[in-house]
């Protein structure tokens, strides 16, 4: 009998937002000032020859489609063949402006503009200035506007280009039809491909800021990720490999502290050292680890993973938090037995 083992860590990455505030509001947490820009924008839409154009409140996060029918805009899209009235934003310029203030002792060392996620063409300007472009809806994008925040009123815009018109260069050259998009638009975009059309949805082409976004003020240093995976499970204890990310400016951080917290709160596991690299990683034990399950199988528990940087005096310059499950998963890979 061949038997083939493959051992998965199971690991779960979603990172914790506990400086998360009102917007327009700032956090001071732990030398870490935030402006969180969610919630309420201007949003403004320009036909392709400008002869057309709306204003009308927009949602971050959100979408176009949504906001023009909460303004009335458009019909129900998903009632009977009312999705066929909706086509027409696709082919429109929408511009996301957001009025914002900070105060005098936001700005420190180091500031940047932070999108979780833009669907998909996208110009981003703050102050006039324009900052970068972005062309994948998957993923984060952030920069560097040390020295480009000022204190008081600055204004941010997030001008997006409809999709179709930013490939159909590409899309005239192309030797080949796409499945389920005659037009072809699909194929050239990193952006949720079924929303040009698939055989169980209409299409709906959409722009807009689909998840959260900010502005983060660091002393000098910062956690930029933490991943963690199970590596073995064994009879009352579980291991796990902890990696850490982080970036450091002025060498003023030098120390890390990590420790595990299981889903009462309480600490099973920590770890304080040096800082001797960008990325470091940790062997840790749990004892009589709590088992994540699939669903339907059991309970979910989850355990945190928080590291902490502070300096030689012990004052904390960033934090940042994970969830993560504890699990592996075996498959077995067993040949039938010949039928005689």
């Amino acid at each position: 009998m061949k038997k083939i083992l493959l051992f998965v860590g199971l690991f779960v990455g979603i990172s914790i937002g506990s400086n998360a505030i009102e917007p327009n509001h700032v956090s001071n947490h732990s030398a870490t000032h935030i402006v969180n820009l969610d919630g309420s924008w201007e949003l403004s839409g320009f036909s392709p020859d400008n002869s057309k154009n709306v204003s009308l409140n927009g949602t971050v996060p959100g979408y176009v489609h949504p906001d023009l029918q909460r303004a009335g805009l458009i019909p129900d899209p998903f009632w009977r063949n009312q999705a066929e009235q909706c086509q027409w934003p696709e082919n429109w310029e929408w511009r996301y402006k957001k009025v914002f203030e900070v105060p005098e002792n936001f700005s420190q060392k180091w500031v940047m503009l932070q999108f979780d996620g833009l669907d998909t063409y996208a110009k981003i300007i703050l102050n006039g200035k324009q900052l970068g472009t972005t062309n994948d809806m998957f993923i984060p994008y952030e920069f560097d506007i040390s020295g480009w925040l000022k204190p008081g009123k600055n204004v941010l815009e997030v001008r997006f280009s409809p999709p179709v018109k930013m490939v159909e260069d590409k899309v005239k050259k192309r030797s080949y039809e796409a499945a389920f998009d005659p037009t072809g638009n699909r194929v050239y975009t990193r952006r949720m491909q079924c929303t040009y059309g698939w055989d169980w949805v209409n299409r709906f082409v959409s722009m807009g800021i689909w998840k959260p976004c900010r502005i983060v003020s660091y002393s000098n240093a910062r956690i930029d990720d933490i991943f963690a995976y199970t590596k073995k499970i064994t009879k009352g204890s579980a291991d796990l490999q902890l990696e850490l990310a982080t970036t450091v400016c002025d060498k003023e951080a030098k120390k890390v502290k990590l420790f595990i917290t299981d889903p009462d709160g309480k600490i099973v596991w920590e770890k304080s050292t040096a800082i001797d690299s960008s990325l470091m990683k940790f062997e840790a034990k749990v004892n009589n680890p709590r088992l994540w399950w699939p669903n339907g199988a059991g309970e979910h528990p989850l355990y945190h993973v928080t590291a902490v940087l502070s300096d030689d005096q012990g004052k904390e310059l960033h934090h940042y938090t994970i969830e993560t499950g504890i699990r592996t998963v075996t498959i077995e890979e067993i040949p039938d037995q010949d039928k005689k």
